[in-house]
């Protein structure tokens, strides 16, 4: 009887860690699809601006911590309210040294495309569209 019941224990031991393992590929499989679907981001709001390598550099890194600091704030188990705070001082924090080398008004234009707010790709997409639907 108890060499039956250790195998069973076994078997279903065995089985659990089968499941953990394929969980922890397929989270690693979506976080490097996350990983390079940022990257593509990140270089697509890059190339909409006039920079020399070393401003894309500089930049490229800015705006990966800026996307890893806003992961963080989201996970954060705390009110709504208190989120938008802390966004909004990430924002006003976050890329100080980058408005003292490229001024005010590109960063202001920079976090608009990094929060997805870019009103010129919105209206590229929207002439995009009534282009599909008159053809």
């Amino acid at each position: 009887m108890k060499p039956i019941f250790i195998a069973l224990w076994l078997i279903v031991f065995s089985l659990n860690l089968e499941a953990q393992t394929k969980a922890e590929k397929e989270r690693a499989k979506i976080e490097d699809k996350i990983e390079m679907k940022l990257s593509q981001y990140i270089a697509n709001i890059i190339d909409g601006f006039d920079l020399d390598e070393f401003q894309k550099h500089i930049l490229t890194q800015r705006l990966n911590t800026y996307y890893d600091e806003l992961k963080k704030i989201n996970l954060l188990n705390i009110k709504e309210h208190e989120k938008t705070a802390l966004v909004n001082d990430l924002d006003s924090i976050h890329f100080k040294d980058i408005e003292e080398m490229l001024g005010e008004e590109f960063v202001d234009k920079l976090i608009e495309k990094a929060k997805g707010n870019d009103k010129s790709d919105q209206k590229k997409k929207k002439k995009k569209r009534k282009k599909k639907r008159d053809n």
